[in-house]
């Protein structure tokens, strides 16, 4: 029989995991760009304010990395889910499906 043994380094196995640095930390930034990029695309636009507000951010949460994308631009939220005057107008959940790779 044979025997193999694994030792996992914590601070390493922590900065290729939870670091914003690190491979995932990496791959998490790159697909934040794909989102973000998609829902800039379908941002309806009158003046351009909501489309230039569209941004992306990675926290940290623990030892776990969040992804964020989003506006800072109040009517954003009313685009996006509609009123009882307007139909939602979906750039942020659609570009979130259609930029999954």
């Amino acid at each position: 029989m044979t025997v193999v043994q694994v030792r996992l380094d914590s601070p390493e196995l922590a900065q290729l995991l939870s670091s914003p640095t690190g491979p995932v930390g990496q791959d998490l930034v790159r697909r934040l760009q794909r989102v973000t990029n998609k829902a800039r695309t379908l941002a309806p636009v009158d003046t351009g304010n909501l489309r230039g507000s569209i941004d992306w951010e990675v926290l940290k949460r623990g030892n776990q990395l969040v992804g964020v994308v989003g506006t800072n631009v109040p009517y954003a939220l009313y685009i996006e889910k509609g009123t009882r005057y307007m139909a939602p107008r979906s750039f942020l959940k659609d570009a979130l499906s259609a930029a999954r790779f």
